[in-house]
């Protein structure tokens, strides 16, 4: 099943086009310099995934990523980006997921994703690629709170960098939807010989061992020359081109995934074309040599590009403080018992880096609920509301609450099968429901910043 290896390769997870021999040990690290620039820049091949095997770095790269003045991957990880990311996973309406599928495809999937705790049903509205990062994610090791290229941002974040993007998120998008549903239907098809592959690719990645990874994708690229080119050359193409004018503006230590360094048509050979001199960094790796980190960075919780300007939201009902003003909108929404069919709402949205979006809405309902009894029912129901509305919910946990003689219950969803986090606080005062919601990534999920909006609410 060849064809798993394209598939990992769509998420930047990593995978090797063909290259020539390189002579001496393998190295995931290349430094840039010539043609012109002041100082060296440098080129890292990454791989997103939370694998602890894979968090090895050589005892050059941090220290490099130190020196240089600007970090540069694929697609920095702020809130604007996942924002727009989540935003482009759903279907354009009347679109189903089934449609992409033949009867016989979508039962065999169905019965794969519920081997996986998620009902096929959760992902109806959503692209076919967001499906695939599902199973992708479901099926690798974990234990590790972030991906070695989230690592590195965060890092970069604490040491204080300016951090880059290389491609828009409409660009990887684009390369991402390339992907076929013959392609997901082999992984499906033969799980296990697809697990097997995954996890030599992971111990050649761990090991530097760019040889034996080429030889794993090789076959890979002659199966199928179109998705190669999608996915890789035309890509490769572009980050060439811009890692190029990032070290021409200062020192950048610019991380991709490894598939887009070697060949002909890879990062590394482009750049040489350009007239840079791009040479392998080799070095050992030594336990604990992320220690080298702590003395140069700043104190913990201290981001380079994340804002710590509050906004004090009041009306004549409540207050809540907000990262940034948020955006109000009246609409109307079908609540059953409302007494009127309309939504208030104030929303923020790609704000501190912290989180992807903050929101509180109000609603006015036709009698008061003054008892719990009636509380826990209405509550039950907008849970029930939730999982049926936002595609891909599952609910994780549901906790009471009370604010003052309020009651309140606070639900935590996952959303997008375990990448992101949607947790939601409603209150209900008199015959009003106030909803709070914070949704942020799920390896940042319970941060400072999510905690200080929801204990901020106040109701007058």
């Amino acid at each position: 099943m060849r064809i798993w290896k394209s598939i990992l390769l769509f998420i930047s997870v990593f995978g090797l086009l063909p290259v020539q021999a390189q002579t001496g040990k393998s190295s995931l690290l290349w430094e840039i310099s010539g043609n012109g620039l002041k100082q060296p820049s440098y080129l890292y091949g990454t791989i997103h995934i939370q694998d602890k095997r894979v968090f090895e770095f050589n005892d050059s790269v941090l220290p490099k990523l130190i020196k240089a003045d600007a970090f540069a991957m694929e697609l920095t990880l702020d809130d604007e980006n996942k924002a727009k990311l989540m935003s482009s996973i759903m279907l354009p309406e009347g679109k189903e997921l089934r449609d992409f599928f033949s009867k016989k495809d979508y039962e065999k999937l169905s019965v794969f994703v519920k081997g996986l705790g998620y009902d096929i049903n959760m992902f109806t509205k959503m692209k076919p690629f967001a499906l695939i990062s599902l199973i992708l994610q479901a099926k690798m090791q974990k234990d590790m709170p972030e991906s070695v290229d989230g690592y590195l941002y965060s890092s970069a974040g604490n040491l204080g960098k300016k951090r880059l993007s290389i491609e828009t998120v409409e660009e990887q998008i684009s390369a991402i939807e390339s992907v076929t549903m013959k392609q997901l239907m082999e992984m499906v098809n033969d799980p296990d010989k697809s697990d097997k592959q995954f996890q030599e690719m992971v111990e050649a990645y761990a090991k530097n061992d760019l040889e034996k990874i080429m030889l794993l994708v090789n076959e890979e690229s002659k199966e199928d020359k179109d998705f190669s080119k999608k996915l890789l050359e035309e890509r490769n193409v572009r980050m060439a081109d811009r890692i190029s004018n990032m070290a021409k503006e200062q020192s950048t230590f610019a991380a991709v995934g490894a598939a887009h360094l070697p060949g002909t048509t890879g990062v590394i050979e482009l750049l040489r074309k350009k007239g840079y001199s791009v040479k392998p960094i080799i070095a050992q790796h030594t336990p604990g040599n992320d220690k080298v980190l702590e003395a140069y960075s700043k104190p913990s919780g201290q981001v380079a590009d994340s804002s710590s300007a509050k906004y004090a939201l009041e009306t004549e009902w409540f207050t809540i403080n907000f990262p940034a003003e948020p955006k109000k909108t009246v609409q109307e929404a079908q609540v059953e018992g409302a007494a009127s069919q309309q939504i208030t709402t104030y929303m923020l949205q790609s704000a501190d880096g912290q989180n992807l979006a903050y929101a509180v809405s109000y609603i006015d309902m036709e009698k008061p609920i003054a008892d719990k009894q009636a509380a826990d029912v209405f509550f039950e129901n907008s849970t029930k509301k939730v999982s049926e509305k936002i595609p891909g919910a599952k609910l994780l946990s549901s906790t009471d609450l009370k604010l003052g003689n309020d009651f309140g219950k606070e639900m935590v969803f996952d959303f997008m099968g375990g990448q992101a986090i949607i947790k939601m606080r409603n209150y209900i005062h008199g015959n009003r429901v106030y909803t709070l919601q914070c949704i942020s990534m799920a390896s940042n999920d319970n941060n400072q910043a999510m905690k200080d909006y929801f204990a901020s609410f106040r109701i007058k």
